[in-house]
């Protein structure tokens, strides 16, 4: 797929797990932006701890690691 303005894009839809982690390690290793729409929970613990339910989330890599 070509998109306009940005040069080359790929696309995949409803992946399966380990098609997801191939897509989401070669675009890292490519130093590529990567954007991933999803329907998804989090339950995030860290520094400070977390949780939002079930939703539409919009997660952005960019090639500097942010």
């Amino acid at each position: 797929m070509r998109c306009r303005w940005m040069g080359d894009c790929r696309t995949i839809s409803q992946p399966t797990p380990p098609q997801t982690e191939e897509f989401i390690r070669n675009a890292i290793e490519n130093q590529e932006l990567l954007t991933i729409t999803s329907r998804c929970e989090v339950d995030y613990r860290g520094r400070a701890s977390g949780y939002l339910g079930v939703g539409e989330r919009l997660t952005i890599l960019k090639p500097d690691g942010t």
